[in-house]
């Protein structure tokens, strides 16, 4: 679920938003003139960088995202599921990436509560998100939303019963924030190693 990451699956479903080309338009236009985005009814930023004026586009009309959509088939009652996937305080079992887990606000699972998810980065360095649970409708549907400066990771989990348990359905997507937005076009291809690696972490803990 971090080192900017969120993991893929069995069926995966893998998309640079629904409109990349947005971006490659963007640049396009951000770099005729300061007055360009305007001209073509888009909202007016004023920064004078080309880089600054696409990311801008992109954001707002690309929707360029890093987005991964995978189902985990489980033994586990809808009610088990719901409760360990819920409880941030166990990235640490399936996600390698993850070093540590803090929970600043509220005990468990729970609407509002608030942890602090440190992940490997590069070269040794280490990054920390802010997620806070915005959806807790157990046990089927749970949403937290998790950010930094550098990134918003948003990641919903849904359960649907089954004959033998669930099945664990794991949609979230990675955006990189303003100053480097223009790092999205490269998201979706870190995310398949990465999320090779915890999907499999998934697998074994909902087995």
């Amino acid at each position: 679920m971090c080192r900017l990451q969120f993991p893929p699956a069995a069926k995966t479903e893998q998309r640079l938003g629904r409109n990349a080309n947005g971006y490659m338009q963007g640049l396009a236009i951000a770099a005729s003139s300061p007055d360009a985005l305007l001209a073509q009814g888009k909202p007016h930023v004023t920064q004078g960088e080309p880089y600054a004026w696409a990311s801008r586009y992109a954001l707002l009309y690309g929707e360029l995202m890093a987005r991964y959509v995978t189902t985990i088939n489980s033994s586990k009652s809808p009610e088990e599921a719901f409760a360990y996937m819920a409880d941030l305080r166990n990235f640490a079992d399936w996600d390698k990436g993850v070093i540590k887990v803090e929970q600043i606000n509220g005990s468990g699972a729970g609407m509002g509560t608030i942890f602090d998810v440190t992940v490997k980065g590069f070269g040794g360095s280490t990054s920390t998100l802010r997620y806070t649970t915005t959806e807790y409708d157990a046990p089927r549907n749970v949403l937290v939303k998790g950010v930094n400066t550098l990134f918003t990771s948003v990641d919903r989990v849904t359960i649907t019963p089954t004959a033998t348990g669930c099945d664990v359905i794991y949609d979230a997507t990675l955006t990189a924030n303003w100053i480097i937005a223009p790092m999205n076009l490269l998201l979706g291809r870190v995310f398949n190693k990465i999320g090779d690696t915890a999907t499999r972490g998934l697998r074994k803990v909902l087995a």
